[in-house]
């Protein structure tokens, strides 16, 4: 009897490939039209007045050096940090690649640092205190892993840490998607922003993993 359960082993044909490019290219471009687009809201969080949510807008500037640290800083490793995945503008300009690639370092670190302030009194209680501080941690251990193992040489391994720390820089998006998914669930806003404070990046770093396995 034939398993109709069985598998043939899969064929790297030109219609595979091609089928591979496409849906690369269209998932590189809903995560960067994303990226941009949460770029362009946090700089008009911190430039125009009517921007963003009043309340939000008070809570940070409690601390204002963090709050521009981390929106401004987050913004650059956002906007720029996509384009370092396409492998034509590293083959044909590598010393933009490396530009970019320390505007990125420089706006994590700074975003990071950032982050980790506006933690100790974010939306969520504890939960979401210990949640967004643990992202902005992982953030910055991830992107600073990822810049010692290019300095020793390791290629293969940098560019598997710039994936970790780029899928926790876009929790900046994912958590603009969850928040009022969550909100529509009439959970709140305060138990919303604690379930995001780790379901925007735990599910990115997994959903990472996953892409990197499968290389």
């Amino acid at each position: 009897m034939v398993d109709l359960m069985a598998r043939e082993p899969t064929r790297d044909t030109p219609a595979n490939a091609s089928r591979r490019r496409l849906a690369w290219r269209a998932g590189w471009g809903i995560m960067a039209f994303c990226a941009l687009a949460v770029t362009v809201w946090g700089l008009a969080f911190v430039f125009v007045d009517s921007a963003g949510d009043p309340a939000l807008k008070t809570r940070y500037l409690r601390t204002p050096w963090a709050m521009y640290a981390h929106i401004l800083g987050g913004a650059a490793a956002l906007g720029v940090g996509a384009f370092q995945f396409l492998a034509g503008l590293r083959a044909a300009r590598p010393a933009l690649h490396r530009t970019l690639g320390r505007v990125y370092l420089v706006g994590v670190l700074v975003g990071g640092v950032g982050g980790l302030r506006l933690a100790t009194f974010s939306a969520g209680g504890w939960v979401g205190h210990v949640g967004f501080g643990a992202l902005s941690t992982a953030w910055l251990l991830a992107t600073l892993i990822g810049y010692l193992r290019l300095r020793k040489g390791a290629a293969g391994g940098h560019g598997a840490w710039m994936v970790r720390s780029y899928a926790l820089t876009l929790a900046a998006v994912t958590i603009r998607i969850y928040l009022p998914l969550l909100q529509s669930l009439s959970l709140g806003f305060e138990r919303s922003m604690a379930i995001v404070s780790w379901s925007s990046w735990i599910t990115n770093l997994l959903l990472a993993e996953w892409i990197l396995r499968r290389r």
